[in-house]
């Protein structure tokens, strides 16, 4: 079983795939970074036709536009090719798209390229998380999806790095290799994706019960096998659940209003706004502004606010990684409040460091130190927390027949969110009125930056116009909207960490619209059996902030019970059919039939 998938199975085989969806981030990071670095050098411009700040604009936004379109594709293709699948598709037309733009001498070439690539990265970022979600423990689920946009962040800092040293070179290689560069990661997945795994719950859901076997087999390890015992309650869990949500069929009008097969639109809006909130957060605005800051507030030369953006990078970097240590300890909803705690408060630092210089109670120079200084510890705030929990919950929180919609749905929230269909002209009608007393001429990247940022961030559309004309008092919008996460998610986020996934389908189950009678789910101090099909202890309310099953930290019992009880069930029905000759031992206390992933 194991040399099936890269020779690996259980920690190993969980590691290459974790190995695979993390590639595809490093990937995704690494094409969010490229474009704006190679696009201010000369050669590139004069390659392009020396093209005014509304078609670079352009040139940039039509990629956050073309993942918009590929996140959507996935509605339809996604579960049909599979996760494998729809990774190497997405990650083929990348390498399409890269090689376009890198051999490209004309701007159409270079839109078409942007698109392509686009389309690609839209279908990897909706996929791989789901992926690693389906294929993971429990235990061990929230950290490999936060190490995945940890490795999102490497991409970028390997973006700025590798366009920083390639900015000293002459002629178009400055630009066209670290193009061609991105089919470094095509080539990486193309290794990998092959010879690893669907997720058993999808396959589960598309009739291929025997190759879902398989794969939680090897995924268990330790020499399980298909009819290990450990391996069996799985199975049984999962189809229990798929069976249960199928018993009865349902319109799309039920589905939109909420009562269809466990809340199923709430549950994409709950994943959808998540992501929604780590681009409002100001991140964008953080990561194009450094450069802002440096030669502006404390009058660095261009190189080095380069290099100290670049370091703003690696400080992003580091803390990311550290979420590993906080996701599971803490739990999503006490993580994600915390870092929008710190975020609102790095703003609100800010803010009065640059008011206070803005109006001159101060030394310029050091309150613009301690405003960079801020910018670096909001960096440092939103990687353990805004950062990966809105790409986590989304693969988390949706039903399973769903998962891979609603992960769609979430990502085309987030790059629909970044596409602007009219900031070029806001950006270029802001750089003409610049001061120029202000900018040198050797910092044209800034000014690029400036238009860029209006096209590649629907936030960012309001920045220049906003510094422009509330100065400081900008500011203050970013913070007020990480504050405001802190409510949304107490009021609203159920707890995702150390739940299953098909805990998640109970709860909602339990919480469905009372129009359509719950399937077998109840909450009750004790697990009774088949639950009795009355709306009693199944209330429907949006709030969580008051039910502990849902914002406890530690795995209710209840669900334990009913793992055992299914279990149970599963083994019984068997003696009947003959496969087995007795129940052996206390299912409580047997390892054989409990199903409680580590």
């Amino acid at each position: 079983m194991g040399r099936k998938y890269l020779g690996g199975s259980g920690s190993a085989l969980t590691v290459w795939i974790s190995l695979a969806a993390s590639t595809v981030l490093v990937f995704y990071g690494y094409d969010q970074g490229v474009f704006g670095n190679v696009l201010v050098g000369e050669d590139f411009l004069r390659t392009m036709g020396n093209p005014n700040a509304t078609v670079q604009g352009t040139l940039t936004s039509v990629y956050n536009l073309g993942c918009f379109g590929g996140a959507l594709s996935t509605l339809y293709t996604g579960d049909r090719l599979g996760r494998p699948r729809t990774i190497l598709f997405g990650s083929s037309v990348i390498a399409l798209g890269a090689i376009i733009q890198t051999a490209c001498y004309s701007r159409g070439q270079m839109f078409a390229g942007r698109v392509i690539a686009g389309l690609g990265t839209g279908m990897n970022t909706a996929t791989a998380g789901v992926w690693q979600s389906e294929t993971s423990k429990m235990r061990s689920r929230g950290k490999l999806v936060i190490i995945q946009m940890a490795n999102c962040i490497t991409g970028f800092c390997l973006s700025n790095w590798l366009t920083l040293g390639f900015s000293f070179c002459k002629g178009s290689v400055a630009w066209r290799f670290p193009l061609a560069f991105q089919c470094f990661f095509t080539l990486l997945i193309w290794l990998m994706c092959p010879f690893l795994p669907d997720s058993p719950r999808l396959l589960m859901r598309k009739g291929k019960y025997e190759e879902a076997l398989e794969v939680l087999a090897a995924l268990e390890g330790h020499g399980a096998t298909v009819d290990s015992p450990s391996v069996r309650a799985q199975y049984d869990i999962i189809k229990d659940v798929l069976d249960k949500e199928h018993a009865q069929t349902y319109t799309w009008w039920q589905l939109l209003t909420g009562r269809g097969p466990s809340g199923v639109v709430r549950r994409m809006i709950l994943g959808a706004w998540m992501q929604a909130m780590n681009q409002i957060s100001g991140i964008n605005v953080t990561s194009y502004f450094q450069t802002y800051i440096f030669i502006h507030a404390i009058n660095l030369s261009e190189l080095l606010a380069r290099i100290l953006a670049a370091a703003g990078s690696v400080d992003y970097l580091i803390f990311s990684f550290l979420a590993w240590f906080v996701i599971e300890r803490y739990g999503r909803r006490r993580v994600m409040m915390t870092s929008a705690a710190a975020c609102c408060t790095c703003w609100t630092i800010i803010t009065i460091a640059l008011g206070l210089s803005e109006t001159g109670k101060g030394d310029a120079y050091k309150l613009g130190a301690l405003a960079t200084t801020f910018f670096f510890v909001f960096f440092a705030s939103f990687g353990m927390g805004v950062l990966g929990v809105p790409w986590l919950y989304p693969t988390e929180i949706n039903h399973i027949s769903f998962r891979g919609k609603g992960a769609s749905l979430a990502m085309a929230t987030n790059w629909i969110m970044n596409y602007v269909s009219l900031p070029s002209s806001v950006g270029a009608t802001f750089l003409e009125g610049a001061d120029d007393s202000r900018v040198s001429h050797a910092s044209f990247s800034f000014k690029w930056r400036l238009a860029d940022l209006t096209t590649r961030q629907m936030v960012a559309q309001v920045t220049p116009p906003g510094i422009a004309n509330l100065g400081y008092k900008f500011w203050i919008i970013w913070a007020v909207l990480c504050f405001s996460f802190i409510p949304t998610t107490y009021f609203f986020y159920p707890e995702t960490s150390n739940r299953t996934l098909e805990d998640i389908d109970r709860y909602f189950a339990e919480h469905r619209n009372s129009e359509f009678p719950p399937l077998v789910y109840r909450r009750h101090d004790e697990f009774k059996g088949d639950a009795e099909d009355t709306d009693e202890a199944c209330p429907n309310t949006v709030f969580v902030f008051r039910d502990k099953v849902a914002t406890q930290l530690k795995r209710p019992e209840i669900w334990e019970k009913m793992d055992e009880e299914i279990a149970r069930r599963a083994e019984e029905q068997k003696i009947r059919n003959g496969e087995m000759d007795t129940v052996e031992g206390d299912y409580k206390g047997e390892e054989k039939v409990i199903y409680i992933e580590k």
